[in-house]
C-alpha cells in the first residue's frame, strides 16, 4: 500500500524596511525688524502626547499544496477527496483514531443498549456554528435526517437506522432495526457531518455549492476558486480553543501533479506538499530545510480481468497469473518502496482489514 510523503518546508524568511532621507535646508529669510517688547505671558501647558497604536501582529499563513479537488460543498452529498476539507468546516459526533479507537467531537460521550439496537449520545454544551447557531440535540438530529433524505454521497450508511429524536436539548437517542456498529457510522468521513439548523433546513445542495458552509469545525471557507485554490480563516470561537502558535489562515493550492508540488516545496512557494514523487524522498530527507512525514493511505491499486473470456475464465489461469507476479519488485520499483502487498480488497489500516487474509506469493 502507497504511502504518502508530507513534507514541511521550515525556513523562514524575515525582512525589515527602514525609510531614510536628510532634513530639507531652509531658504534664508530677509532681515527684520525686531518685534516691541510685550508682557510676558505664562506658559502654555505642553500638550500630552498620545500613546503610539500597537500594530497588529502579522497574520500567520500555512500555504499548501494538495492535489484534493472539490466535487461538492455539500456535507451530506460529500462522497469524495473533499473530504480533507471538509474534516476542517465540520464535525462528526465522534472521531475514529488510526487504531480503531474513538474520540469524542461533537458527543462528548455515548452509551448503547446489551442488544445493540438503541444508542444515546449525550451532545457537547456550547458548541457555536459558523453562522453562529447554537448545537443542539435538534440539531444533530436536522443534520442526519437531512442526509437521509436527501439520498446522496453516502447517505447510505444510515441505512439502519429506524427512529432518531431528540430527548431534551442535549441527548440524541437512536433505534436501529438490527444490531449494528453505529459509533463507526458516527465517526464517518462521509455523511455523518453536523451543521446548523439553518443550514440543515436547506432541501438541495444549492446554497452549499455557491461557496457556503455552516459547520463548528475549527475552520471557515473564506474562498474557493474551483480546482485552483482554497482559503481557510480560522474560526475564532472553535469551542476547542486556540493557541498563539497556531495559524491564522490557510491557502490551498490545488495541485494534481505531485512533481509540480515538489517543486512548488522547493521554490518556497508553498509550506507544506501532501502528495509528493516517491523518489523525491531521499533528496527531501538528506535537505535540512525540510521534514518528512510518512502516513499510510487507504490506496489500493488492483488490475482488472475480463472474466468472461478465454483464457481468464478458468480460475486456474487466474491463479496461476497471481503466483506469477514478482510482488516484492512491484512494490520496490512501483511504489518506490514506500508500500506493501495488499490482503484482499480492504486497504491496510481500513476497517474490516486483517493480516489473517490470505495473500498470494510468488511462486512461478
Amino acid at each position: 500500500m502507497k504511502r504518502l510523503l508530507y513534507l514541511l518546508f521550515i525556513g523562514l524568511l524575515a525582512l525589515t524596511l527602514v525609510q531614510c532621507g536628510q532634513p530639507a535646508t531652509p531658504e534664508p529669510e530677509e532681515p527684520v525688524a525686531p518685534p516691541p517688547e510685550a508682557t510676558e505671558a505664562p506658559p502654555a501647558e505642553e500638550p500630552t502626547e498620545e500613546p503610539t497604536a500597537e500594530p497588529p501582529p502579522a497574520l500567520k499563513i500555512l500555504r499548501v499544496a494538495a492535489t484534493a479537488s472539490v466535487n461538492t460543498w455539500d456535507p451530506s452529498a460529500s462522497f469524495s477527496t473533499e473530504a480533507l476539507y471538509m474534516a476542517n468546516l465540520y464535525e462528526p459526533l465522534m472521531w475514529i483514531n488510526p487504531d480503531g479507537s474513538f474520540e469524542p467531537a461533537l458527543a462528548e460521550s455515548w452509551d448503547v443498549s446489551d442488544d445493540g439496537l438503541a444508542w444515546t449520545f449525550h451532545i457537547r454544551e456550547g458548541v457555536t456554528f459558523h453562522d453562529g447557531e447554537s448545537l443542539t440535540a435538534d440539531t444533530v438530529v436536522a443534520s442526519i435526517e437531512r442526509t437521509r433524505a436527501l439520498g446522496a454521497g453516502a447517505s447510505w450508511i444510515w441505512w439502519m437506522v429506524e427512529t432518531i429524536e431528540a430527548a431534551d436539548d442535549l441527548t440524541v437517542e437512536v433505534t436501529l432495526s438490527t444490531a449494528y456498529p453505529l459509533d463507526r457510522v458516527a465517526a464517518s468521513t462521509y455523511a455523518a457531518w453536523i451543521m446548523s439548523p439553518t443550514a440543515a433546513a436547506y432541501e438541495d445542495s444549492e446554497w452549499f455549492e455557491a461557496g457556503n458552509e455552516a459547520g463548528s469545525g475549527p475552520w471557515m471557507l473564506e474562498s474557493y476558486t474551483p480546482d485552483e485554490e482554497i482559503v481557510l480563516t480560522r474560526f475564532e470561537d472553535y469551542w476547542g480553543g486556540w493557541d498563539d502558535n497556531q495559524y491564522d489562515k490557510v491557502i490551498i493550492s490545488i495541485v494534481p501533479e505531485q512533481i509540480v508540488q515538489a517543486q512548488m516545496l522547493e521554490g518556497g512557494e508553498v509550506d507544506l506538499a501532501l502528495s509528493l514523487p516517491a523518489e523525491t524522498q531521499e533528496d527531501f530527507e538528506a535537505n535540512p530545510d525540510f521534514v518528512v512525514y510518512e502516513d499510510a493511505t487507504l490506496f489500493n491499486y488492483v488490475g482488472l480481468m475480463n472474466t468472461q473470456k478465454e483464457p481468464l475464465n478458468d480460475p486456474l489461469v487466474r491463479q496461476a497469473i497471481a503466483y506469477a507476479i514478482p510482488y516484492d519488485d512491484v512494490v520496490a520499483v512501483g511504489a518506490g518502496g514506500l508500500g506493501q502487498q495488499a490482503r484482499g480488497p480492504v486497504p491496510n489500516g481500513l476497517w474490516p482489514y486483517s493480516d489473517e487474509v490470505f495473500q498470494y506469493t510468488y511462486d512461478p
